[in-house]
């Protein structure tokens, strides 16, 4: 059974802060040990479930957020390059993917650090009517390839959010939040054993848990949080219609072409 595993940074246990998140800060480097140790309980729990090889995509910012000396040395490694390449390596090869550490989209009450690719300056991303937020992205682009998302954990909010896109998803709440960047928080050790035990049941879920499809052609609307940004993306990308100050639209047959206005 060959797994994927997608990471992220806001919703692994023991991130409480926002300047947790950010690369360059002191408590950076403490955050990316808590990441370290999660994204190595899902990789044990993987084997533990029957797993034969796994792929870890290090995708909060512009990755390395892993120290590789730290990791399973069972997995493999790489790292997004760029938005637009959301899910670096993914193939039908794979038997499903585990997302761990995730957060909720823009917008969401009462979740930790909500934000859609880049919290300054996106308020809303929709495909055929409808807001996605990255877990709704990555499902999409996994189920273009027949994979399915096996698990996921987060905050409260991102796992909700999961569960109405891929309700057959185990899901793993290891945070609560009470505000954007308030959070009542499971101790890191706590959060780890929850991850390990639920990756190694996602292995049973293969097969099982179908790919998250919709129709084309996609109707896709970027809503920014100021005219500056919609200025700024529009430059040179000639295929983008403007609906307002605000508001981006393209229409695309490939799903993988979800995210070209980034």
């Amino acid at each position: 059974m060959k797994i994927y595993i997608m990471t992220d940074l806001e919703g692994i246990s023991g991130v409480r802060r926002a300047s947790e998140c950010k690369s360059g800060l002191d408590e950076y480097q403490k955050a990316c040990r808590y990441l370290e140790n999660e994204v190595n309980a899902a990789i044990e729990g993987a084997f533990e479930g029957g797993a034969t090889e796994v792929l870890v995509c290090d995708s909060h910012g512009s990755g390395f957020n892993l120290d590789l000396k730290n990791m399973d040395k069972r997995a493999r490694y790489c790292e997004n390059n760029g938005i637009k390449e959301l899910m670096a390596l993914i193939d039908e090869s794979f038997d499903g993917y585990l997302n761990i550490g995730h957060h909720a989209k823009a917008g969401t009450i009462n979740a930790f650090l909500d934000h859609t690719q880049c919290g300054e300056s996106v308020f809303d991303y929709k495909i055929n009517g409808v807001s996605y937020g990255e877990i709704g992205q990555q499902l999409l682009l996994a189920g273009d390839y027949d994979v399915a998302q096996l698990m996921i954990s987060g905050d409260k909010a991102a796992c909700e959010e999961s569960t109405t896109l891929s309700p057959d998803s185990i899901s793993v709440s290891v945070k609560e939040a009470y505000g954007n960047n308030k959070v009542n928080c499971l101790p890191p050790e706590l959060g780890c054993e929850m991850v390990r035990k639920a990756s190694k049941e996602a292995m049973s879920l293969i097969g099982k848990v179908k790919p998250f499809k919709i129709d084309g052609p996609y109707d896709v609307q970027l809503t920014l949080t100021r005219t500056r940004f919609a200025d700024n993306i529009c430059k040179n990308k000639p295929f983008l219609e403007r609906l307002d100050g605000r508001t981006l639209r393209y229409v695309t047959n490939d799903i993988k072409e979800i995210l070209m206005p980034f």
